[in-house]
């Protein structure tokens, strides 16, 4: 069975399409409002989840901060987390508001 090159390069690329459909943006907000990124709405509030270890009997505050970004007539919708217990920020923006809260942090 002859597979021609050009099938097995569209296979190889299935996955980076897939992943470009999905995809969650790695700039920080820093970045997105330098490139021109306005905030347009913001939300605030905290999450209680259960501690990591050896902590996972106490509960930690994780403050969450959406924002819903524009520019000229793109959208961009961003997640930003402090974590206390880790002492860690973590930020995802996407173009998809439903991939975000998809993202649930581990």
């Amino acid at each position: 069975m002859k597979i021609s090159l050009f099938t097995l390069m569209m296979i190889s690329l299935m996955p980076l399409l897939a992943w470009s459909m999905n995809q969650v943006l790695k700039e920080s907000m820093i970045q997105l409002r330098q490139q021109g990124w306005k905030v347009e709405e913001m939300k605030s509030f905290v999450e209680r989840r259960p501690g990591k270890r050896p902590y996972q009997m106490l509960k930690r505050d994780v403050q969450v901060v959406l924002y819903r970004l524009h520019r000229q007539e793109q959208e961009l919708f961003c997640r930003v987390e402090y974590d206390s217990q880790q002492d860690t920020i973590r930020e995802m923006c996407s173009k998809d508001e439903n991939r975000l809260e998809s993202i649930v942090a581990e």
